[in-house]
């Protein structure tokens, strides 16, 4: 950007712009009480375990579970909102990051009940997956579309996101950036329509979702020469979670209109698999790449993040500015963002710019300066990321 090697990195924080922020989209501060809309049930004992096209929506189980473990009675007078303990923990100050935190200890002194964990990330991966399911080009966030158009070669993206708000936007609005070369993961196989953007053409940015994302599932079965599995990009309007339902059925359609057969039955573990957002394509099993918010980050030893701070580590020497947009740098990633940018590897005359509404604090300039203690250019006087992308050099105006 502006003619020098920049890295943007991008947080809950910056996908908030979506539909100026009417759409649902959920952010770390919020996404606990929007993990689940008000439903209401009969029983008495909680909504049934659930799932929609965009993966699973509730657990009777993990909520039962929640309930107990935080004297959270179930109130019957309150209707369409009997599933609204999640709203409670976030009003008791709960965030993503904590909440999951004393799940995972719990989990971890007792050594059973991941289950619980395993609903948890469904549950988490479909409140991003909704707000944007149809992923369509006039879908596309107007401010990632600013961003994306002022991208230059040599530019990337680190994103803390799991959504495919920045993703969709390349893959529509830029000439310089296609699935199977812009991931930074070798082995992509996209699912996706036809045309220039599935074809394997070298791109001159990058995008690196450290965490994973919604659109990327790792193949369990197959690796490439470094080790790498096959890894399933997920397009837009590629796939429907009822297609692997009739794949595990065997469905046959009789084409003269006659009777549809069943021709084989899917297992417990098949089930469970599909209710936790997994992928049965080819007759293989695809899994979702998402490194939840743990503390521990014991899942950051995956091949995925290991990658992803390989090629992270060998850009920073070349970068001349990094611009932050929407992270929160919360406590308990900051040993982890210091292994991620790694201070001996970058320019000592680097160029920061952090947008976030955070900026006048603190407590959160210290916690930027814990992770950049060598930066001596830092900029924090833009507070909005929709200000900054409508301050981008583009060719439309932000109301178009």
């Amino acid at each position: 950007m502006d003619g020098v090697t920049t890295a943007i990195i991008l947080g809950a924080g910056a996908s908030y712009c979506y539909e100026d922020g009417k759409s649902n989209f959920p952010t770390q501060e919020n996404i606990v009480g929007k993990l689940l809309a008000g439903i209401d049930t009969n029983s008495g004992e909680g909504a049934p375990t659930f799932s929609t096209d965009t993966g699973l929506k509730h657990s009777f189980q993990l909520g039962q579970y929640l309930r107990k473990r935080f004297n959270i009675p179930e109130d019957p007078s309150k209707k369409m909102a009997k599933t609204d303990f999640w709203t409670i923990l976030q009003e008791k100050g709960f965030t993503l990051e904590s909440l999951y935190s004393v799940l995972e200890n719990d989990i971890r002194s007792a050594d059973k009940g991941w289950w619980i964990l395993e609903d948890f990330e469904a549950i988490i991966r479909s409140s991003v997956t909704e707000p944007n399911t149809m992923r369509e080009p006039n879908k596309v966030c107007k401010y990632h579309k600013m961003l994306c158009e002022a991208l230059e070669p040599g530019d990337f993206i680190i994103n803390f996101n799991w959504d495919s708000l920045m993703a969709d936007a390349l893959l529509f609005h830029s000439h310089f950036w296609f699935p199977t070369t812009g991931l930074g993961i070798s082995n992509v196989f996209p699912l996706m329509r036809k045309g220039q953007k599935s074809l394997q053409i070298s791109s001159l940015i990058q995008l690196f979702h450290v965490h994973g994302a919604i659109f990327l599932f790792e193949w369990d079965h197959k690796t490439d020469n470094s080790g790498q599995p096959t890894t399933l990009y997920l397009g837009p309007k590629s796939y429907s979670r009822m297609s692997s339902v009739a794949r595990l059925l065997g469905v046959e359609h009789n084409k003269n209109g006659g009777t549809t057969k069943i021709t084989r039955k899917a297992s417990d573990e098949e089930i469970r698999r599909n209710t936790l957002g997994h992928i049965f394509f080819k007759d293989e099993w695809f899994k979702p790449i998402f490194m939840p918010p743990s503390r521990y980050k014991e899942l950051y030893k995956h091949w995925y993040p290991t990658v992803m701070r390989r090629r992270i580590h060998s850009l920073l020497p070349l970068t001349q500015k990094i611009i932050i947009a929407g992270y929160s740098f919360p406590e308990a990633d900051i040993d982890h963002l210091g292994k991620l940018f790694v201070k001996d590897v970058i320019r000592p005359d680097l160029e920061l710019k952090v947008i976030n509404p955070s900026n006048q604090e603190k407590h959160f300039q210290k916690r930027v300066k814990e992770v950049f203690p060598q930066v001596e250019k830092l900029d924090c006087s833009i507070q909005d990321f929709r200000e900054y992308c409508k301050s981008l050099p583009t060719s439309f105006t932000y109301d178009d």
